[in-house]
């Protein structure tokens, strides 16, 4: 074996061994975070919910990102509040339901979440503006 065959493969295992530092130190947080949710702490629920939709540390994951959401919002967390909402607006990883998005939009928004306030005048204006169906005589 030549001593550039040596060094390459000296690298590889050097890569692989921080490689599986890293991915263990990534692991980690999730899972005390995850602990931390189920012990009641509605801040790590709510950013494992982002964590989840986002596939940040995890994997993309949008039924488990509503079921932190939703966690954290029945608590309530008005982020989370606002974030489940838009799930239940769009049907992402929750069955599509306008009224239960309205009503959390409502919840944020009477705590003060600004983001929430905006998303609920944003969606009641747009049902506004879409034809209502024919009443019956």
């Amino acid at each position: 074996m030549t001593a550039h065959r040596i060094r390459g493969a000296a690298a590889a295992i050097v890569f692989v061994a921080t490689l599986g530092a890293w991915q263990a130190a990534q692991a980690q947080p999730v899972s005390q975070l995850e602990q931390a949710a189920r012990n009641g702490n509605v801040a790590a629920a709510t950013y494992l919910g982002s964590l989840y939709e986002n596939g940040q540390g995890v994997p993309r994951d949008d039924a488990m990102a509503a079921h932190w959401f939703a966690f954290a919002a029945r608590r309530g967390d008005p982020v989370a509040q606002n974030n489940l909402a838009m799930m239940y607006q769009t049907g992402q990883g929750v069955p599509q339901d306008t009224r239960r998005a309205i009503e959390l939009y409502r919840q944020a928004a009477a705590q003060g979440n600004e983001t929430a306030r905006q998303n609920l005048a944003a969606l009641e204006a747009y049902l506004r503006s879409q034809p209502r169906p024919p009443q019956n005589p």
